[in-house]
């Protein structure tokens, strides 16, 4: 008789399976996790701090520089407001790049060119 447990078999949870957090300051992740219905989460970094914050049982491991994607977002402004591509431009100035870069984002004038297509400014 083997004293291996059953496999468990895996389960995505989507934002509309969120459970009602216990408290109102609970988050869905920390709630999520107190109730015993997820195991792991791959989340950003600041995420995994708050988390931590609520769930001090908790451990966060960081993925080795080798293995993290540095996941590259874009942005398109797709209205005539003013206020909208002044946003923009502000992101892409050094300011702008500078405080993306604090909180983890790749700075455009470090994005360079990606393999996968799409073109890369000089």
């Amino acid at each position: 008789m083997s004293s291996r447990q059953p496999a468990r078999r895996s389960k995505v949870i989507l934002a509309r399976d969120l459970p009602t957090p216990a408290r109102p300051d609970q988050s869905a992740a920390a709630a999520l996790f107190a109730m015993k219905q997820i195991d792991v989460s791959i989340t950003y970094c600041s995420a995994s701090a708050a988390l931590e914050k609520e769930l001090p049982e908790l451990t966060s491991l960081v993925i080795p520089a080798e293995l993290d994607p540095h996941p590259l977002y874009g942005m398109a402004v797709l209205s005539s407001k003013p206020e909208a591509m002044r946003l923009a431009l502000y992101l892409l100035s050094r300011k702008g790049e500078a405080i993306l870069l604090k909180n983890g984002f790749v700075p455009v004038t470090d994005a360079g060119p990606r393999s996968g297509g799409g073109a890369a400014s000089e």
